[in-house]
């Protein structure tokens, strides 16, 4: 994610060298998930995953559409008390721990390959581990697959604030 520069009170400056963009390949997943304390998976071979999610903010439809445009996004972050929190997602990479989440049976959960029509909805609690078995198999590991987790841990958008985004048309060549 873009790295935050502070001069003055007024201003406040993007790097722009590390943005937040899918490309096709790349999946999506959304909707619900749960979080089993004190259970890991090991990020697989050729892959690498990006946490969106927070319990401290709801994740709108409306990033999850920027992110299967593959438009590059910024900065994230929302508002709190009339106070703007930035958000930096974590990134594990192969090899890396990260926490074996849960996601949630359809229509809460759903798995979408940008580049594709297909979306797949979750016919039964699937955990991270799971997932990984089902990104490789769509892999012509010859590129890392980025998964972009944007499943909200909190369900109700009306009781907590939405997480925000900055935008700018990419350049396709």
């Amino acid at each position: 994610m873009s790295q935050r520069i502070y001069g003055d009170d007024k201003t406040d400056q993007l790097i722009e060298s590390d943005i937040l963009q899918s490309k096709e390949g790349d999946f999506i997943v959304f909707g619900a998930y749960d979080h089993v304390e004190d259970k890991f998976t090991r990020v697989p071979k050729g892959i690498e995953i990006c946490i969106l999610s927070n319990d401290q903010y709801y994740i709108t439809e409306a990033l999850v559409k920027e992110l299967k445009a593959q438009n590059a996004i910024h900065s994230l972050g929302y508002y709190k008390d009339e106070k703007w929190n930035s958000v930096v997602p974590t990134v594990y990479k192969e090899g890396d721990m990260v926490p074996n989440y849960i996601m949630k049976m359809f229509p809460q959960g759903m798995i979408s390959q940008i580049g594709s029509s297909h979306i797949q909805g979750i016919t039964k609690k699937m955990s991270l581990n799971n997932l990984w078995i089902h990104m490789q198999s769509a892999s012509d590991h010859k590129n890392i697959i980025r998964c972009f987790w944007t499943a909200n841990k909190l369900t109700n958008p009306v009781l907590h604030p939405k997480l925000l985004f900055h935008i700018t048309k990419s350049k396709k060549y």
